[in-house]
């Protein structure tokens, strides 16, 4: 019997006390003074406690897992023993003692407190699961799992599954699928009974009906929608709730939505839609499960009211509304609306169906749920136009009822001023700060001149009636306004991030506060103000506001109490408070009374309310203790909400996104945001919630308050960002430049230091100075230098700071500020010719696809579904040529080899730009775009100190790295295998059902073959060659899936994701244990993928390191034979004239990468500087070392059956994987003629796969052997070896794939025509000696080598690739790419691809840019050379289709074309002009406004819906 199975039969055996007193133990036991006398006695390896007992989890588990260990390896007897001998464990070894005396008297009590009398109550499946939110509620799991494993009831996979879950509802899942799978209900009642759960068992023995209930259920939700999802508890999934009664659509649908709010609401509207049964269940559930007859109560009331009530009565002011009203001031309620209150409010009304509902909330962008709102609100069904009028009403929205009242409003624009003259700027700056604080600061700004009192005025009242003064001090200052006021004007001034105010007041290195003042200005429209008669000037004074007061210790911990009442609701559901509590009853800062008033309340919602009742009154102690024992409990999550590590530089930097975002933020905020934001809030959360409410004014400000008072506190701060993310705007926090407000160059300030320092005769002066804006005809002024000093009379006369033109140490220039539109003019309009003809259809939002100019008009293809939906505009003939950019800047001097050492310590080389490229330089802007041509930039200019490889292979994978002060110094994975067939590890991954990892490798096999002998395979997904999946799929997508061995589904990048984080976790593992410090941040990391895979591919790979926790500014790709060629030239040692060297300049080579799934071939030569270019496009195909596996299965298939044998693996998994081991190691020792062999190759045919094939052939295996046609090559002996001749594995194994590399080595170095002098062989498979042998024979001319440490040549290689990137000088075009364009149709044309777009014969024609073959530099890009219009007038982004060929020279888009992916260009303005680099490992492109010369997002998605 296993041992899992139950302990009933162990009888008083070690096994069975240790069993028997599992909780005791591990309770007692102190890990950490036990260990070293456990590895002594050999009952623990340092190997099993790293990988398994300390590994992923806290530390309070660790004595649990040793326990575990101790029992599945059968270390029992020699564990109790060891416990006698140690005098730190005395207890324990007495109670060993006992219990064993006990067991064999036969006075042992039974487990679970048996001896209690039996209640009458008998467990179903369908019980458990219809009261599930009171299980949920009431139990705690892995209290319950501990029970019953002690008792014997559980086996050890059963209490892992249990107890590994990070979150209490999969804990309590897996339980209840456990006991539903072996019926353990009965043993249930007994351990529920013994625990003291005694209102659980009254729940469930009495299953009562609902007492209150309501007269429509269905009414009566959605009456209270709102309610309902304020309400509803909602800790990660609301579908537990109602599990029972939903479909796996239903969950699906709940499950996709992010946030708890949104699940609320889809699972409210899900229950509606099936009907009166789930409505009333879901009562039951309120009332009886989560005992709320309160909200019951609140929920019929409610819906009575609104019946008594019906229809709505309007203010007679009011009633003359009618739905044109909302057309013609559809702008204003664009600014004003805040769509998700407004619909859930229809919906209570019934106003609302739940479709149009749907599309409005499952909407993240406010703009398109206001286009949605008022689509639904004019189309008036239900009466809505009524109840948005009540809704209005009733919500205090008088300001936009009053708006509605007015007649239409006329064209809205500022009328241009008639100045023409260019303001001058200049700022004369009389006090610097040596040293500030970065406290709250006081900012008086006095105006001069007849001017100044409507100024000051202007700027007083734009604060008190908008957001536009705030919004120039937070995009430009990062300071928030405090207040003003006025006497002059004061800003009181807050700052927003660490250093705010030196920034703000460091006026020599940057224009931020000159740039603030001036944003400030231009928003009360200064230019109409001046007269031009005299300049205007303002006297600027910075002053110190009061100090705050340094924080004591004991206040320390109130940011944790905070939390902890902010996130109460999260903490009553995940903690278990008796668990939590045994551990703190050890501290001393805990009394016992207090331990024994959270293990004595009836529930476990009332242990969690007085656990935390005891922690908020406590003090510092109290909660540090508190702290620690969640970290020692593994309740990482709930740690990290309450005291998150490094807050403040996280709010720092999320700071810094929301201040340079802040106008954009504040467009999209509505009021049910913020209140989602502040439920979770600390701080004076109810003022905050009261000035949000629309009776306090318009949306900006009220939501800019609401801003205000999130960015004052970090943990505000974190919660805004986690809400931004639930709703799909985590977009919002990218900082873009584009939308960081206008920025004034350095090179346009007049700017004037006083170099003699002049005491102010103004206490606490910071800063001081005088901005002078005066009108100047002059456009083009030179540089200017004044250099002389203030005389010390003149610079201490406050009032004449500005006047004075003393000599000072000067810079001067001019800024043009009609491009700053200071006066608020309309942009200028664009050139008749070149503004494209709108369609006559309408397209979605600000979507549009695209032509070029009138000269060259060509139109973006877009999706098939989109051509017969709007078919465009007339196009002229033209098809626009392309005009490759050839600006290159060599990497290396062409005297200076190539050096790893000297490389790493040196700036690496800039990215090969276009003209395109260099105009955005010029201008330094950043590019932004997920596909951008600069995030390589962005890669290499990241400071590191140590480069990680990870080598991806089908059939194994890896590790290396090595420091950059020593890149040839490699440090690789030390593989837990014991068959040394390769110093990696089988890539192999193991997952449970919850898609948690729980094996990679090696141990990964071994788990999996454990598993599959105790017949729980089911429970786990085995992966396998999952690599292949990538390269075999040519319509890769992010909802890919990959098929596990037993046919099961899962998403290509979790499995991926998943490995390479175990890889990234097991190396930061390694460095930990380093003498040398280094932060995951001081990591750059290389990835390696095959160079015949494609675009899609590799960014799958790129998005599942993302996944995995790799930054993609911190990741590179690398492809394999390419590093590998790295690792040939820098590692590959030659003689050349009597001297051994490294390749020299002129070596050419062909690197042959054979691996587990993929030949890859790539020709490189060694140039003048040392780097390598290709000389060939990478080519290869599935050739790899699997395929021979594949032929040897085959062949059994061929022997006894493919339909028997498929059924073995199916069956007998352990076998399978053994078999498949003995071929690796035939496949690496066989030689050609069987040289290495003096007889056959002989394999293992399992003894289960005997059994069966002979059970079904009715008929011994030798004989059916020596009935096939291979009876003269195949024979099996008695003790079941097969044996095969040498002749069959080189036919039938062997040369179906040799062949296939043989003819592509062929067709390189015909092509290249004798320039290859070395073959290279790296790569797995290349250690096969008959592959070896074939290739040698096959090309007597040509010098073959194979690589030392083959099998680690692109690993190694990786990582110098990573240190030295510029190694690599330029790559081959594997295709031939382009971008699909629809032109008109001409003679000639193929019939067949004709369309009609607006009544016109067009075609889609595929327009080159670069050819299959090409040789592209590093960064090299290629450019459309003409404006590339949107047909839709105004339109803010358009598409375009991206195609790959094999042909030259394409003309069509037809069959010899393939999509791989859509480039969405955004933040267009007219035209724009487009990018492409196919130099990179992976295509990347840009796009340029045409007329603004600043860059567009551009996008290129491959793994999108195409």
């Amino acid at each position: 019997m296993s041992l899992d199975s139950g302990i009933g039969s162990l009888g008083c055996s070690d096994e069975y006390v240790v069993r028997r007193l599992f909780v005791f133990i591990k309770d007692n036991l102190i890990f950490e003074s036990l260990q070293d006398g456990l590895m002594q006695k050999q009952l623990l390896s340092e190997k099993e406690k790293e990988e398994y007992v300390c590994s992923n989890c806290a530390r309070h588990y660790w004595s649990e897992r040793l326990l575990k260990l101790i029992i599945r390896r059968k270390r029992c007897k020699e564990f109790v023993a060891f416990i006698h001998q140690m005098s730190c464990h005395k207890h324990v070894s007495e109670k060993i003692l006992e219990v064993q005396e006990k067991a064999k008297g036969g006075t042992l009590k039974a487990a679970n407190g048996a001896v209690q009398r039996r209640i009458n109550l008998t467990l179903t499946h369908e019980l458990l699961q219809r009261h599930f939110a009171c299980l949920y509620m009431e139990l705690e799991p892995r209290e319950i799992a501990d029970e019953m494993f002690q008792a014997g009831h559980l086996t050890l996979v059963d209490h892992d599954n249990v107890t590994e879950s990070n979150q209490r509802y999969k804990r309590l899942s897996f339980l209840l699928n456990i006991l539903m799978k072996k019926e353990l209900y009965a043993q249930l009642v007994c351990t529920l009974q013994s625990m003291g759960y005694r209102s659980v068992l009254d729940t469930l023995q009495k299953d009562r009906k609902l007492k209150n209930k309501p007269s429509e259920y269905s009414t009566c939700i959605q009456h209270n929608f709102i309610l309902l999802q304020e309400n509803i508890p909602c800790f990660g999934d609301a579908s537990f709730l109602m599990e029972h009664e939903l479909d796996s659509t239903n969950i699906s649908d709940i499950e996709s939505c992010k946030n708890a709010v949104r699940k609320i609401s889809k699972l409210l509207k899900i229950l509606l839609i099936r009907g009166k049964p789930a409505c009333k269940e879901f009562f039951r559930v309120i009332e009886v499960d989560l005992k709320r007859e309160d909200l019951i109560q609140k929920m019929k009331y409610k819906s009575a009211e609104i019946k008594r009530r019906g229809k709505p009565n309007l203010n007679q002011r009011h009633r003359s509304l009618r739905t044109p009203c909302l057309q013609e001031h559809e702008e204003f309620l664009n600014e004003e609306l805040e769509p998700l209150d407004i619909s859930d409010l229809l919906f209570e009304e019934g106003a609302m169906e739940i479709s149009a509902h749907d599309k409005i909330t499952e909407t993240s962008r406010r703009q398109k749920q206001m286009k949605y709102l008022l689509e639904t609100v004019n189309g008036n069904e239900n009466d809505c136009f009524h109840f948005f009028l009540y809704i209005l009403q009733k919500e205090g929205y008088e300001s936009i009822l009053e708006e509605l009242k007015k007649s239409a409003p006329g064209a809205v624009g500022a009328v241009p001023h008639e100045q023409s003259e260019n303001l001058r700027l200049s700022i004369r700056v009389a006090r610097e700060p040596d040293d500030v604080g970065n406290g709250d600061i006081h900012m008086r700004l006095s105006v001069g001149g007849r001017t100044g009192p409507q100024v000051e005025q202007a700027l007083q009242d734009s604060h008190s009636s908008g957001t536009e003064i705030l919004e120039e001090a937070i995009l430009h200052g990062v300071v928030d306004i405090r207040g003003v006021s006025s006497g002059s004007i004061v800003l009181q001034l807050r700052p927003v991030t660490d250093q705010a105010v030196q920034t703000l007041l460091n006026v020599r290195d940057n224009n931020r506060l000159v740039e603030m003042i001036v944003g400030m200005l231009k928003k009360v429209n200064i230019a109409s103000m001046m007269d031009g008669t005299e300049p205007l000037e303002i006297k600027v004074q910075v002053y110190k506001a009061n100090p705050v007061g340094i924080i004591s210790k004991a206040e320390d911990a109130e940011p944790i109490k905070k939390r902890l009442k902010a996130h109460r609701n999260v903490l009553v559901s995940e903690l278990e408070p008796r668990a939590i509590a045994h551990v703190l009853s050890k501290s001393k800062a805990f009394a016992k009374s207090a331990i024994d008033s959270v293990l004595n309340a009836d529930s476990c919602n009332d242990r969690v309310e007085n656990l935390l009742s005891l922690v908020e009154d406590g003090d510092f102690e109290v909660v540090k203790e508190f702290v620690t024992a969640l970290k020692d409990l593994g309740y990482s999550s709930i740690v990290e909400l309450i005291d998150p590590p490094d807050i403040h530089n996280r709010a720092e930097n999320i700071r810094k996104m929301i201040t340079s975002n802040y106008k954009n933020i504040l467009e999209e905020m509505q009021m049910k945001l913020a209140k989602e934001t502040l439920s979770k809030c600390v701080g004076d959360v109810d003022e905050i919630r009261e000035k949000i409410l629309p009776k306090n004014g318009n949306r900006k400000k009220r939501m800019s308050s609401f801003l205000q008072f999130i960015l004052q506190d970090d943990h505000n701060v974190i919660e805004f960002e986690k809400m931004l993310r639930n709703n799909d705007l985590e977009d919002l926090l990218k900082i873009d430049e584009n939308v960081q407000g206008e920025h004034i160059p350095t090179q346009g300030i007049e700017m004037t230091f006083v170099e003699d320092r002049i005491h102010s005769s103004s206490e606490g002066v910071l800063f001081e100075a005088v901005i002078t804006l005066s009108h100047t005809v002059k456009s083009d002024r030179k540089i200017q230098q004044k250099v002389g000093k203030v005389s010390e009379e003149t610079g201490g006369q406050q009032g004449e700071i500005g006047g004075q033109q003393g000599e000072t140490g000067a810079k001067q220039l001019d800024i043009d500020f009609e491009k700053m539109h200071l006066d608020e003019s309309p942009p200028r309009q664009q050139r008749p010719d070149m503004t494209p003809t709108s369609p006559d259809i309408p397209l979605k939002g600000n979507e549009s696809i695209s032509s070029v100019s009138s000269s060259t008009s060509l139109k973006s293809i877009i999706s098939d579904a989109e051509e017969d939906k709007n078919p465009g505009k007339t196009f002229t003939k033209n098809v626009p040529s392309l005009k490759k950019k050839k600006n290159v800047v060599k990497t290396f001097g062409h005297e200076e080899r190539f050096d790893p050492q000297k490389e790493a310590d040196v700036p690496l080389p800039p990215v090969r730009k276009s003209a395109l490229y260099d105009e955005i330089s010029k201008k330094g802007a950043d590019f932004a775009g997920s596909s951008a041509l600069p995030t390589y930039q962005t890669v290499l200019s990241q400071t590191y100190k140590l480069v990680a490889a990870i080598d991806f292979g089908t059939t194994y994978s890896g590790y290396a790295f090595s420091w950059k002060k020593d890149p040839a110094n490699f440090v690789t994975l030390k593989s837990s295998s014991s068959d040394k067939l390769s110093e990696k590890e089988p890539s192999v991954l193991l997952m449970d059902r919850s898609e948690h990892l729980v094996d990679f490798g090696q141990e990964a096999v071994l788990k999996y073959k454990e598993f599959c002998e105790e017949k729980l395979q089911q429970d786990y997904f085995y992966f396998s060659n999952f690599k292949m999946t990538l390269h075999r799929n040519e319509n890769l997508s992010r909802k890919t899936i990959i098929q596990d061995d037993k046919g099961r589904e899962c998403l290509a990048v979790t499995v991926f994701s998943l490995s390479i984080k175990y890889f990234k976790e097991r190396l930061l593992r390694q460095l930990d244990k380093s003498k040398d410090h280094c932060s995951d941040e001081d990591i750059r990391w290389v990835l390696t993928v095959p160079a015949i895979w494609g675009e899609q591919a590799k960014q799958l790979m790129q998005e599942s390191a993302e996944m995995a926790g790799i930054s993609q500014h911190k990741l590179m790709l690398a492809l394999e034979p390419e590093v590998a060629a790295v690792f040939v030239k820098e590692i590959q040692i030659e003689r050349q004239a009597d001297e051994l060297s490294k390749y020299r300049p002129g070596k050419k080579f062909l690197v042959m990468d054979l691996g587990g799934g993929t030949a890859d071939l790539t020709a490189m030569e060694v140039v003048d500087d040392g780097s390598l270019k290709q000389l060939h496009r990478a080519c290869g195909g599935d050739w790899g070392g699997n395929k021979v596996n594949d032929n040897f299965f085959k062949f059994l298939g061929s022997l006894f059956g493919h339909s028997v044998i498929k059924e073995c693996e199916e069956r007998y998994r352990s076998d399978f994987l053994d078999l498949q081991k003995e071929i690796e190691v035939m496949k690496r020792k066989f030689g050609k003629g069987d040289y290495m062999y003096n007889s056959p190759p002989k394999f293992q045919i399992p003894y289960m796969y005997q059994t069966f094939i002979k059970e079904h052939h009715e008929m011994e295996l030798k004989a059916i052997v020596a009935n096939s046609e291979f009876s003269q090559d195949a024979f099996l002996s008695d003790n079941g070896k097969l044996k095969l001749s040498a002749k069959l594995i080189e036919t039938l194994l062997f040369n179906p794939v040799v062949n296939c590399i043989k003819q592509e080595t062929e067709n390189v170095l015909h092509e290249l025509r004798g320039q290859i002098q070395d073959i290279m062989m790296v790569g797995g498979f290349s250690e096969s000696e008959f592959v070896y042998q074939t290739i040698k024979e096959s090309f007597p001319r040509t010098k073959l080598l194979r690589a030392n440490e083959a099998g680690l040549a692109v690993l190694k290689g990786a990582v110098l690739y990573g240190h030295s990137p510029g190694v690599i000088s330029s790559r081959r075009c594997a295709f031939t790419y382009g971008v699909g364009l629809y032109r008109v149709f001409l003679k000639g044309d193929p019939e067949d691809l004709k369309c009609k777009i607006q009544g016109e014969d067009n075609i889609s024609v595929f327009v080159k840019m670069v050819t299959v073959g090409d040789e592209v530099g590093i960064g090299e890009t290629f450019d459309l050379d003409e404006d590339i219009f949107p047909v839709k007038k105004n339109a803010s982004q358009m598409s375009f289709k991206i195609y790959r060929s094999a042909l030259d020279n394409p003309v069509y888009i037809d069959e010899s074309s393939i999509q791989i992916g859509k480039l969405t260009v955004k933040n267009i303005t007219s035209s724009v002009r487009i990018s492409l680099c196919f130099g990179l490992t992976q295509i990347t492109v840009m796009a340029v406004n045409t007329d603004t010369k600043e860059n567009a997002i551009a996008e290129l998605d491959l793994l999108g819906e195409l």
